[in-house]
């Protein structure tokens, strides 16, 4: 089952240990009977939702009022702490739904046997016949002979022949 998205209006449920400030609602639950640390909170109302520190962490909390508390403070949540019931009117930008992808079958897989470009062949006689296109069409194609300015008159080495890199010492 999907996730329900939150937003402005939706309804959610949490353990009442976690809204904060938590004094207050620990208050009221034990002034009403309940367990503070399993007691589930239903039907908070979410009205924002921002970047809260809460256990001296930075973190994305859903901000609520609580029917239960009869006041009308605002209590903030870790959004990973409440499931929503009900969806809102407005969901957040990022808890909106995605297009799903659908997947084309007509579309080839990656991995099949189709030559993906055919035009690429490294065969000699294709590439003499390629070449014969090009100078046809006024191209001028490049040859197998190194370029004028890559042509030095420098030996290849720069040591003699016969000379060692090592050294070799003598006592």
């Amino acid at each position: 089952m999907a996730r329900k998205r939150g937003g402005i209006g939706a309804v959610g449920k949490a353990m009442a240990r976690f809204f904060h400030p938590s004094k207050e609602v620990e208050a009221k639950c034990l002034q009403e009977g309940k367990t503070y640390k399993s007691h589930v909170l239903e039907d908070a109302i979410i009205i924002g939702r921002e970047t809260c520190r809460i256990n001296r962490k930075n973190q994305l909390a859903y901000q609520c009022r609580l029917p239960f508390m009869d006041d009308n403070k605002v209590y903030a949540i870790v959004c990973s702490n409440m499931t929503i019931i009900e969806e809102g009117a407005t969901p957040f930008n990022d808890e909106a739904a995605a297009t799903p992808i659908l997947r084309d079958d007509s579309i080839e897989l990656r991995g099949s046997q189709v030559n993906a470009s055919p035009s690429v062949n490294h065969d000699r006689d294709t590439l003499a016949a390629d070449m014969a296109r090009l100078r046809a069409e006024g191209i001028e194609v490049d040859t197998e002979q190194p370029a004028p300015e890559n042509i030095t008159n420098e030996p290849l080495l720069s040591r003699e022949v016969g000379e060692s890199s090592h050294m070799s010492k003598t006592c």
